[in-house]
């Protein structure tokens, strides 16, 4: 009796699971069944799929029409077609459509612009390190070589490698004068050491350094190095403020605001075919482009700026690389310096005489006998130099070539940037065959003409309509700021000084000599320059309802990494023959546990 109360009791479990099988089955039928429908079009298919449509995302159905309509209530969408859309809908696909658009397009830009704070912060980053090791080398080999006499000058050096990353930083700073005043001082602190038993006051070390260009007591060192220098952290800072701008320019135009006639245009594009029950086509390539170009025709006129923008950088770090490259100038310092000390050493006696002729004799030097007893006569004669000490060849584990080719490889597809946009925007998003496309009114060929690309070549946009006669200033704020860094990019690929410029955010250009002190500054939203500091992005972008296509550059392994990323695509014909042989299957089992429910 047990085994048979048992055995019932399985049955009823058994039967009850079949049961919820059975359900589970007819809604995916229904829902399967309901969409295929609604992926052919059609009057006689009235509306009900397309609420279920609206409903699969997330919105709000009883604005859906219950039942087809001519359309003549639209404003929008097709007015002769029939429609499912109420005015109320209509209304909320004007909103998506704005939302998307914006969304998709912040998207987009701000990939790239990504790529600029991460570029930017990497190079800022080797080059300050490069400096900071430099004169980590320098105190290191100073203090085994010369000992407690270079620890008594050690500012000396010290101000020097300070000096050099305000200017990298933007300091107002002359890279000839610093150079100067370094082998200036330098000079008259060796010249006292050298000369212990004389008393030179500020006056007669005045007349020492006044008699360097004529005496060269450091050789050739001073000149070379100072060519060298101003090259390498010339061309260093340049870069980097040119990155900064690109960042800062694709920061700005990111806010460009999309007119109402451009929204309306996408929702034309991509929700009016919801209304005829089209949920999964994808409009034609020709439509789609016109679209974009009409929507996207302000971005379009940085194209020529930007573009020489572009290869003007990339020029720069071609230089970087070569006779400009900052690594080779910056981590033998030390050496050079201290080729410059051995020059004096060995020429201290003539430039004594020299001095003496030219300055005067000085005084003898007063001293009692404890001084006379603890003093040190300094020997410049090196006790170890920089054998066995170990040294990093590279700074923040990289090297200069290794970064200028990376940046070289990230800045060649950027150079058409603007101008791809509107393809990158409707590149995999669009239908590939001419004739099974959304073409603004139904599922046929889109007949209408390809516009060209700018604001001036919309008058003949069939899709949106452009205000050809209105100049943004944003834009051409961005052009200015262009402009100004390519000078600057030229002057530094020369080898010749530039001089830095703040910006308000009016763009009023204000001059500040030969650098500003970004140190401090960020990178805000104000659209001023900003030389310092991580950009802050947003990290709560919410995914789009729909959307295009991350940018694809012209590059195919570019392309190829962007081809499935974040892309929401609709079914191909393999996932409906998917879905069709899931139903098979689905009711297969239902009638195989029909039969063993029988058996039993």
């Amino acid at each position: 009796m047990r085994f048979i109360a048992g055995k019932s009791t399985t049955i009823d479990n058994l039967r009850r699971w079949l049961w919820s099988i059975e359900v589970l089955i007819f809604v995916v039928i229904t829902t399967r069944t309901s969409l295929i429908e609604a992926e052919k079009g059609g009057e006689n298919n009235g509306c009900s799929a397309v609420k279920l449509a609206w409903n699969s995302k997330g919105l709000d159905s009883s604005h859906v029409a219950s039942s087809t309509t001519k359309g003549e209530h639209l404003q929008v969408c097709a007015k002769t077609s029939w429609t499912c859309c109420t005015v109320e809908m209509e209304a909320k696909l004007l909103l998506l459509s704005r939302q998307d658009l914006n969304r998709t397009l912040s998207n987009q830009i701000t990939e790239i612009r990504q790529n600029f704070v991460t570029q930017t912060i990497k190079y800022d980053g080797f080059c300050s390190e490069l400096i900071d090791k430099a004169s980590r080398d320098l105190h290191q080999m100073f203090l085994k070589t010369y000992g407690v006499i270079y620890e008594q000058n050690s500012k000396i050096f010290a101000e020097l490698f300070q000096n050099l990353k305000l200017y990298y930083n933007g300091r107002d700073l002359n890279l000839q004068d610093v150079l100067d005043s370094f082998f200036e001082t330098l000079m008259q602190h060796m010249f006292q050491l050298l000369n212990t038993n004389y008393a030179f006051n500020a006056q007669y070390l005045q007349c020492v350094t006044e008699h360097m260009d004529e005496l060269k007591p450091f050789g050739d060192v001073p000149s070379k190095l100072s060519t060298q220098v101003k090259r390498g952290f010339i061309g260093a800072r340049t870069f980097h403020q040119g990155l900064v701008v690109g960042r800062e320019v694709i920061n700005a135009v990111s806010k460009l605001d999309v007119t109402q006639s451009c929204v309306k245009a996408v929702a034309k594009l991509l929700w009016c075919p919801h209304c005829q029950g089209f949920m999964r086509l994808k409009p034609c390539q020709g439509f789609c482009l016109n679209v974009m170009k009409g929507c996207l025709a302000e971005y379009y006129e940085l194209h020529e700026t930007w573009s020489t923008y572009i290869e003007w950088l990339t020029k720069l770090a071609e230089r970087l690389e070569g006779p400009f490259n900052i690594e080779s100038v910056v981590d033998p310092i030390d050496v050079k310096i201290s080729d410059a000390i051995m020059n004096f050493q060995e020429k201290n006696e003539e430039v004594s005489k020299k001095v003496f002729l030219g300055c005067g004799q000085p005084s003898l030097a007063t001293r009692n006998k404890r001084q006379t007893d603890d003093d040190m006569t300094f020997d410049w004669k090196p006790s170890g130099g920089r054998q066995g000490a170990a040294r990093p060849t590279t700074a923040a584990g990289t090297s200069i070539d290794r970064l200028m080719q990376e940046f070289r490889e990230k800045l060649a597809p950027l150079k058409d940037l603007w101008k791809e946009l509107p393809h990158s925007m409707c590149q995999n998003f669009t239908a590939t065959e001419e004739t099974k496309c959304w073409n603004g009114s139904n599922k046929n060929r889109y007949t209408q003409q390809l516009v060209d690309d700018g604001i001036a070549n919309q008058r003949s946009n069939p899709e949106v309509d452009v205000d050809v006669g209105r100049s943004s200033a944003l834009i051409e704020q961005q052009k200015l700021l262009l402009t100004m860094i390519i000078e600057k990019l030229k002057k530094a690929f020369s080898g010749h000084d530039v001089n830095y410029y703040d910006h308000d955010a009016d763009g009023v250009q204000q001059s500040s000599g030969s650098g500003d002190d970004f140190e401090n500054s960020g990178s805000g939203d104000d659209g001023k320059v900003r030389v310092r500091g991580e950009v802050e992005l947003s990290s709560s972008l919410r995914p789009p309802i729909k959307t295009f296509p991350p940018y694809v550059s012209s590059h195919p392994q570019d392309r190829e990494r962007s081809r499935t990323r974040g892309r929401i695509t609709p079914p191909t014909s393999a996932a409906v023959w998917s879905s069709v042989f899931e139903l098979f299957w689905l009711t297969g089992l239902y009638f195989g546990l029909m039969i063993v429910l029988r058996n039993v």
